[in-house]
């Protein structure tokens, strides 16, 4: 209509009356692996009443931006240009907001790898005090940790790391989420997905195909030519109109984080519901769901295909279901079938850019000695870097101190039983629900040296430590 400059109207009367042919980019194999999916009832939550939960999926092929096949909703199609949900219905992103908003960015300005440590503890920013959907707090975590469990503290911490708004708005609208609104520049928005006026799985698909595609976006089209009764070409759509919208550093560490998501044991959010060709097809991914659990999400790519599902109500109300996310079952048996036969392949080949560095997985930088020396075991790690964006900075983490072993104190010059340990260095989070790993942290009180015994008691029976959620 833009292009011939004419209106809807005169368009639809054009085609239906004109004898135009349009040469659709659909894949009929495609089209009818998400019809067999879509016409399963097993894959649906139904309600007590018969209402069935709704659904839509697009598959987009991200390396030519061609959509091979949608499906706007859940049930028999009951007219001509009904609702569209796949195009048509924007709905909050949750938790696959967090690649786009938050780490992407971070990751873009060098600030963030795969193996940098961030701390999963409480924090209040004025009005705002982010939780985790597992109802506690960690403690310091790699990235790839914090997207495999959706984290959400570590996404809001990686969000105000960028310092710059602007900067994280820019790169998420620049993957294809072009219904940002300026509204939507907080860590809420951009790191969590609390935005304004949500997305179309069509724009989920985009911005998760760019990142499959080594960080080239290409702009979803649905058809390659129309031709009039004639021959002749009306509109020539075959163009690929395409952008580096990500450093291709950036795009890998995400995929190989986001394949955590659906590889890593107890972790993974998608861990044994996703598992493409019995796992010889490598496939990353992220769950998505909203504080509220109105939208579910599954959202992910092997090296052939990029799809996003969406399911809800369209009347928004609570799901209130388990694991796993009816999104996430129509992703797995779509992506089987339409991989089937396809040679097993990495989704991108790794690229000059980034290398593994071996790391502390608790402060993201160069280990030391106190690193290895860990109670827990050491913390040094190998993953993924930038090779412009490697730490040179040594851990301030970790740190070796003389506790008093009567007190677990911080030995005086007065105490004679006392060991050297690593612990933690960090700040008492400002309430009171410690992190799981609390109790590796450096004592704040100095022993007094007026004790007798010669072991001290185990841990600290002032603070409560939270794992997973219970205190301990």
């Amino acid at each position: 209509m833009d292009q011939r400059n004419i209106s809807r109207g005169i368009a639809l009367k054009m085609i239906y009356t004109d004898g135009y042919k349009i040469y659709t980019t659909e894949d009929p194999a495609v089209q009818a692996a998400i019809d067999s999916a879509f016409d399963n009832p097993n894959m649906f939550y139904t309600e007590w009443d018969g209402t069935m939960i709704q659904s839509s999926m697009v598959v987009f092929e991200h390396s030519t931006g061609a959509v091979r096949g949608l499906i706007g909703g859940v049930g028999p199609k009951e007219g001509a240009l009904t609702l569209n949900r796949a195009t048509q219905s924007h709905r909050q992103p949750g938790s696959c907001m967090k690649p786009f908003g938050a780490y992407g960015p971070a990751m873009e300005k060098g600030l963030l790898n795969c193996g940098s440590g961030i701390d999963d503890n409480q924090f209040t920013m004025g009005n705002w005090t982010p939780h985790n959907w597992y109802g506690s707090f960690y403690g310091f975590v790699t990235v790839r940790d914090a997207i495999s469990d959706s984290m959400n503290i570590p996404a809001a911490k990686a969000n105000l790391l960028v310092g710059d708004e602007d900067y994280c708005w820019n790169f998420a609208y620049n993957c294809g989420l072009t219904s940002l609104s300026e509204n939507d520049k907080s860590a809420a928005s951009l790191g969590l997905g609390g935005v304004t006026n949500g997305f179309t799985p069509m724009m989920m698909a985009n911005a998760y195909g760019t990142i499959a595609n080594g960080g080239y976006w290409i702009k979803p089209k649905l058809y390659t030519t129309v031709v009039d009764r004639n021959g002749n070409i009306v509109l020539d759509n075959s163009a690929v109109d395409g952008k580096q919208v990500m450093k291709d550093s950036t795009a890998y560490m995400l995929s190989s984080c986001l394949q955590s998501v659906v590889t890593t044991p107890v972790l993974g959010t998608a861990y044994g519901a996703v598992s493409i060709q019995n796992g010889s097809i490598p496939c990353a991914g992220k769950t998505g769901n909203t504080n509220d659990d109105k939208d579910r999400w599954f959202c992910g790519f092997t090296k052939y295909y990029t799809i996003a599902c969406w399911t809800g109500y369209d009347q928004p109300v609570p799901i209130n279901r388990g694991y796993p996310y009816d999104s996430t079952k129509l992703f797995n048996s779509v992506m089987n079938m339409i991989c089937e036969g396809k040679e097993p392949a990495e989704i991108m080949p790794q690229p000059s850019s980034v290398r593994s560095v071996a790391l502390c997985r608790d402060s993201g930088k160069v280990p030391t000695d106190a690193c290895n020396a860990d109670p827990r075991g050491s913390r040094v790690l190998t993953d993924l870097c930038a090779i412009d964006a490697i730490p040179t900075e040594t851990c301030t983490v970790h740190e070796f101190v003389n506790i008093c072993n009567v007190t677990n104190k911080l030995a005086s010059s007065s105490c004679s039983n006392t060991s050297r340990k690593s612990c933690l260095v960090r700040s008492a989070p400002s309430q009171g629900q410690y992190p799981s790993d609390w109790g590796y942290t450096k004592p704040t009180e100095t022993c007094s040296g007026n004790h007798s015994g010669s072991s001290a008691s185990p841990g600290n029976p002032r603070v409560t430590i939270y794992r997973n959620g219970v205190a301990q």
